[in-house]
């Protein structure tokens, strides 16, 4: 009995440390990598009220504009000529939603986004729909890197406007001009508006908003886990430098000789969110990969290498360890008119530790693609292109089986113990308990076990109450290493 206490509590204790060692590490790393999985689906048949799925602009702040039910701003006829050709107009409002239909729709009709409302000197108001929801886009603006501008379209005629009508409203950066969406009215925020009837009505407004200030885009949790890979470092910095050889630029060698025209070039590699973006790389909006270049008469400009997107996954390699990234739609250039590519390998080295937003040239090597010139491969040698060590998480496993099969077999003892201690010995009490008296004597039962097994494993004599000695598995005597002296 004694044996059998020993082991069992040696098979529990081991068994729990291997689980909780396990499961302590994988929630070290969660709380590492800050990612977290989720999930998410949109029905088809969605209100029009609500914002759509696809309401986002990488880098801006479109969620708050899609709280409110819809905006207002009473426009001043006098400086801008949106009413103007209405007739005698008393007031003049725009009514406008940012990814859903404006909250007027028993006036605009269902699916307008943009309203247009015009108070008449005789107290009637035409309601009229400049804007259908479901035509919106967005646009950022490139040529200022100071905001972005939504528009839409719509096919519903007016006496103003009897072909289509579009509507722009842009949104310009000011850290000042913060929009509550418990307060509908942005009139304070309006720069201007304006009313053009050339070949078509367009109607424009332009508002200071602090979201239209550009900021980096969040990771998106997808991209950074890749089952067998510790990747979350990947995540950390805004973006990864890395300057290679000048001869890989774009446009280093002109077609017609061999004499570089490039300074130099560097790689700002993003793989969780978009590169962060500014005027000056215009070219790099929404891009993973992207090359600044300076060319030997001081002129600088960027290409995109890549755009980011969120449906693209790092993909493991089949024969050995590393993965691989390819990203498409980059800058369209005269010999690459659907854009330029990249194919970034990660290969395996256990010695390449990259410094948080730098990665040394040394483990960098950027190719042309022979088979596809619009093509770039960037290898990049990383510790973390190293497949993880599998066996903390099946120690894990076996350490929550023995667990189970232990508490499983003391369940049954109990149970069907207690069941025949009062149903057939007819035991009441405490003495329902199977083995009452053994399990009373449990402590003293299991010092004994661990003492005769500490004794048989150090080879330990034992001495029994009267002072005579009792040999162990060697036949050592008791004088000099007496366990009860111990």
């Amino acid at each position: 009995m004694k044996l059998f206490v020993a082991v069992a509590c040696a098979i529990a204790a081991a068994g729990l440390h291997l689980a909780t060692s396990a499961a302590a590490v994988r929630t070290s790393d969660a709380e590492e990598t800050g990612v977290i999985r989720s999930a998410g689906s949109v029905g088809e048949d969605a209100d029009p009220t609500s914002p759509t799925p696809l309401c986002g602009l990488d880098g801006f702040d479109l969620i708050t504009l899609a709280l409110s039910p819809h905006w207002k701003v009473d426009i001043n006829t006098e400086a801008w000529n949106i009413c103007k050709d209405e007739g005698d107009v008393k007031a003049c409002r725009v009514y406008f939603s940012i990814c859903k239909a404006v909250n007027k729709q028993e006036k605009c009709g269902d699916d307008a986004a943009v309203c247009l409302e015009i108070e008449f000197q005789n107290s009637s108001t035409q309601y009229t729909n400049i804007g259908d929801y479901h035509t919106e886009t967005f646009h950022v603006d490139l040529d200022t890197g100071s905001g972005f501008y939504s528009e839409w379209q719509t096919t519903a005629t007016s006496t103003t406007c009897p072909n289509s009508t579009r509507t722009s409203i842009a949104f310009e950066c000011s850290d000042s001009s913060k929009w509550n969406p418990e307060q509908a009215d942005v009139t304070d925020h309006l720069q201007y508006a304006a009313f053009f009837n050339v070949s078509g009505c367009h109607y424009t407004l332009h508002f200071y908003y602090s979201g239209a200030c550009y900021i980096t885009p969040t990771i998106a949790p997808n991209l950074c886990i890749l089952e067998g890979y510790d990747i979350s470092q990947l995540a950390r910095p805004e973006y990864w430098h890395t300057n290679p050889s000048t001869h890989v630029c774009v446009g280093a060698v002109p077609s017609s000789g061999t004499t570089p025209i490039t300074k130099s070039c560097a790689f700002h590699l993003s793989f969780c969110h978009a590169v962060p973006w500014t005027n000056t790389d215009k070219n790099c909006y929404d891009s993973s990969a992207c090359q600044q270049v300076e060319y030997a008469n001081g002129n600088k400009t960027s290409y995109s290498m890549g755009a980011f997107s969120y449906n693209t996954q790092f993909v493991p390699n089949d024969e050995k360890d590393g993965f691989h990234l390819e990203l498409k739609n980059g800058t369209s250039t005269y010999q690459c008119i659907s854009g330029l590519k990249t194919l970034i390998k990660f290969e395996c080295n256990s010695k390449a530790e990259w410094a948080t937003g730098s990665i040394d040239s040394k483990w960098v090597e950027v190719v042309y693609n022979s088979d596809d010139h619009c093509q770039y491969i960037i290898k990049l040698e990383w510790k973390g292109a190293c497949k993880e060590s599998t066996s903390g998480r099946g120690a894990s496993i076996v350490g929550w089986i023995l667990i189970g099969i232990i508490l499983g077999v003391i369940a049954i003892y109990l149970v069907v113990g207690m069941a025949i201690q009062y149903f057939v010995n007819k035991k009441r009490g405490v003495e329902v308990v199977p083995n009452y008296t053994f399990w009373k004597a449990f402590l003293l039962y299991a010092y004994g076990g661990c003492k005769w097994t500490f004794n048989i494993v150090t080879c330990y004599s034992l001495s029994d109450k009267k002072g005579k000695t009792a040999t162990g598995l060697t036949g050592m005597k008791s004088a000099h290493k007496n366990y009860d002296a111990l």
